[in-house]
């Protein structure tokens, strides 16, 4: 199975990308690494331009997956994996992680400082309409994809009201998974008592601690 990464165009660090890389490489089975966006030098994979400038996130996000799907040199089923997520432990598997029911974070007591935004009430309500027994699929892991599956999703969403591609795809198809507490972190006092096999990290100044730890540990 391929992995696919988005790299801003923009970005100038690339520490995190290669110790990622390092991670995915030590404790997962993967095939060939596309990198789509940009490609640094001396880093693994095949690259796939991408411009992200005067666009915005989701835009940016939608347009690379669709490289992905169109690209038939990537497996029909790739890994999703993110520049600022790490493997810590060896994975024979990868599950697909959700945080729990979307009906449990439609009140605002029972969410996450992520979840409380007026964005994310919004698109929340409206996926809790769409699947009311259904999985909340934010917990900031790689995801596995498949290429036929992810198009009609695609297809799918925009006819069916606001929701995340992520959370759609797996609650449109079914797939299920295990529950878990968010993998992104943000202090190294809790990497320091982390067990997950995955952890996510944002750009501060305690992700450089972290990553020092990191990038020991593989």
């Amino acid at each position: 199975m391929d992995v696919v990464y988005f790299i801003d165009s923009r970005t100038r660090n690339f520490r995190p990308l290669r110790i990622s890389i390092k991670s995915l490489r030590k404790n997962i089975s993967a095939r060939d690494i596309y990198l789509i966006g940009v490609k640094p030098e001396g880093v693994e994979g095949v690259e796939m331009r991408y411009d992200d400038r005067n666009k915005k996130i989701y835009h940016n996000a939608r347009n690379k997956l669709r490289m992905a799907i169109g690209n038939e040199k990537i497996s029909d089923n790739f890994i999703l994996m993110y520049d600022d997520v790490y493997f810590l432990k060896e994975m024979k598997e990868l599950p697909y992680y959700h945080l729990g029911k979307i009906k449990d974070f439609v009140e605002d007591k029972n969410k996450r400082t992520d979840f409380i935004s007026p964005f994310w009430r919004n698109v929340i309500r409206s996926m809790n309409r769409m699947f009311p027994d259904g999985y909340f699929y934010e917990s900031h892991s790689p995801i596995i994809y498949n290429k036929k599956k992810l198009q009609e999703a695609f297809e799918k969403k925009s006819k069916m009201g606001r929701s995340t591609l992520r959370t759609f795809y797996c609650n449109y198809w079914k797939v299920g998974g295990v529950e878990t507490k968010d993998f992104k972190i943000y202090k190294k006092e809790d990497f320091d008592s982390w067990d997950k096999p995955i952890v996510s990290t944002r750009t501060t100044t305690e992700t450089t601690k972290m990553l020092d730890q990191i990038e020991q540990m593989i």
